[in-house]
């Protein structure tokens, strides 16, 4: 007959587990800790240790079964087991339960400064924006040296209209001077040899050389350019290399795979591969590399394409931009690196492989409904924007919206977004609103359904709009301030729609409407627009090619010229 293990010899096993857990031997600490909870179900230490041992292993559902069973057996307990518990459950876009999490992880130790960042993650990923700042303002008035939730903050200040231009700048330039800039002091002299006109090794820095929006823009740039001029490296910090992936790695004549790698030895290994010219395509978002530009390890280095704003350091010497994005004299100011303004565009758009062809005619020719629709992120649809979307189609009575996000998969939020639209007068039957739509030719097929695309703001589309573009659909946008809200300014002029681009709300409305109404234009844009994107600069990746190549030597030669 068996005895149940004393208590002792529980513990005894639970130390040991934690010692193969902390010794990196997972699958033995796995089977441990689960010996422990066959002799004891509900021992909290267990199944703490289990759910962060299951995460680390990528296990997350197992994860989260694991925390929900250790607060299931103590109602009370520690706060970091919620908190661990809300941070898994956003990995399964389950919003609303995480910010339970993190709020109960709060109450329990109102000084816990990862569970008001995380709780910002949370309320973000619901365009809670104003919210979600609140929140990760509180993490860093805990802890500011939480060098990842103030670049949530940063993140979040771009998507909020009522932060100026001149504050969202004082942020960047504050996470800089708090977490980056003092890694350049002890930076070395560079090497590199100071020939004006030699051919250049030019390195990109990514986590997002994979199915994702920057690869749209990247990989034509990378397939043009002239290697008699650059020579091409590519730092991959792609965590989960995909098709995409596949891809682009032969475009690079030196692929290095640095996920993992630490800062420092990240700077060390440019150093080595002798880059002239290291640039960033992410900046303040997920997988940046900032902190090892910030060490100095190449001689120009060059921040663009993966973030709508300045990385506020002073290690990153230049941004690679165009004048309708960045007009000279307006967007200077908000950025601590010399703007290279390219003499067309800052951007050329590879369309998927697998996008269907474009619809015969808009819906409305044969409906007589006008569709109007955004598919853009949910956190970009600010409250003007929704004010602005509801008059037009109050002005527009033979009309009817489409709302399309990854987020509105959840239906809390789809009830919310129909509310916001309640409130304003249009009432429930003219609203669409859709959450993710199967493969990337099921999504883009949904364009057959529209006639115009509206643009967000102040945080305007790149991809949808350039998507939007391609199956034949004309978008219309608010220009503002700053490049985030001017990035459809530079994409409709490449494409001659300048006429398209408002400069007031009000005006945004009465393009929209008068648009609408202008079905032989429709009818006409349905079936040249494709045509007309492809021949433009949007379409031009040779012409890119050039331009960028032009902006690298301008930047090395002031290099090479400098003592």
């Amino acid at each position: 007959m068996s005895t149940a293990p004393s208590p002792t010899a529980i513990q005894q096993a639970l130390v040991a587990a934690f010692e193969q857990h902390r010794a990196g031997r997972f699958a033995q600490a796995e089977a441990s800790y689960r010996q422990v909870l066959a002799a004891d179900p509900n021992h909290f230490d267990a199944l703490h240790l289990l759910g962060s041992l299951m995460f680390a292993m990528g296990q997350n559902d197992d994860a989260i079964v694991a925390f929900e069973r250790a607060v299931l057996a103590r109602p009370d307990a520690a706060a970091d087991t919620w908190n661990n518990l809300g941070f898994c459950l956003i990995t399964k876009n389950d919003f609303h339960r995480a910010e339970s999490a993190f709020r109960r992880a709060i109450e329990l130790n109102p000084k816990l400064p990862n569970a008001y960042a995380n709780l910002g993650n949370a309320l973000q990923r619901q365009a809670r924006v104003e919210e979600a700042i609140a929140a990760l303002r509180a993490a860093l008035a805990l802890n500011p040296n939480l060098r990842v939730a103030h670049q949530n903050l940063l993140v979040a200040l771009n998507y909020a209209p009522a932060h100026t231009p001149q504050d969202v700048y004082a942020e960047h330039v504050r996470w800089a001077e708090q977490h980056a800039n003092h890694l350049g002091d002890k930076a070395p002299p560079h090497a590199n040899e100071r020939d004006e006109t030699r051919r250049l090794r030019v390195a990109y820095v990514s986590p997002d050389f994979r199915r994702h929006s920057v690869a749209f823009f990247i990989e034509p740039l990378l397939a043009a350019h002239d290697r008699e001029q650059v020579e091409v490296v590519c730092y991959s910090e792609v965590e989960q290399p995909d098709a995409t992936t596949a891809r682009i790695k032969p475009l690079a004549d030196v692929w290095r795979q640095t996920r993992g790698v630490s800062d420092d030895r990240f700077a060390q290994i440019v150093r080595e591969d002798r880059v002239d010219i290291l640039v960033d395509l992410a900046g303040h978002t997920a997988g940046n590399r900032l902190l090892a530009f910030a060490r100095r390890p190449a001689p120009v280095q060059v921040t663009y394409l993966g973030y709508p704003n300045t990385t506020g350091m002073a290690a990153m010497d230049c941004r690679i931009t165009d004048a309708h994005a960045d007009p000279p004299g307006v967007t200077d100011a908000f950025h601590t690196e010399q703007l290279i303004r390219l003499p067309r565009t800052a951007w050329c758009y590879r369309p998927p492989a697998e996008a269907p062809r474009v619809a015969d005619a808009p819906p409305s020719a044969t409906n007589g409904l006008v569709t109007f629709a955004s598919f853009n992120k949910l956190a970009k649809i600010s409250s003007p924007c929704l004010d602005a979307w509801a008059e037009l189609l109050r002005m527009t009575p033979r009309s009817r919206m489409i709302v399309k996000a990854t987020a509105l998969g959840d239906p809390i939020l789809r009830q919310r977004l129909a509310t916001e639209f309640a409130n304003r007068g249009v009432k429930a039957h003219r609203v669409d609103v859709l959450g993710p739509v199967g493969p990337t030719a099921d999504h883009l097929s949904t364009y057959a359904r529209v006639d115009v695309a509206l643009d967000t703001f102040p945080y305007h589309g790149t991809t949808t709009t350039c998507d939007a573009l391609h199956m034949g659909v004309p978008v219309v946008t608010l220009a503002g301030q700053t490049h985030v809200s001017r990035v459809g300014v530079s994409l409709l002029h490449a494409v001659g729609l300048d006429d398209l681009v408002a400069q007031t709300p009000q005006q945004y409305v009465e393009t929209a409407a008068k648009l609408a109404a202008d079905h032989e234009r429709l009818s006409r844009l349905r079936t040249t627009l494709r045509g007309q994107m492809r021949s433009s600069p949007l379409g031009d990746a040779t012409s890119l090619a050039r331009d960028v190549e032009a902006a690298y030597r301008q930047c090395w030669q002031r290099w090479c010229r400098c003592s």
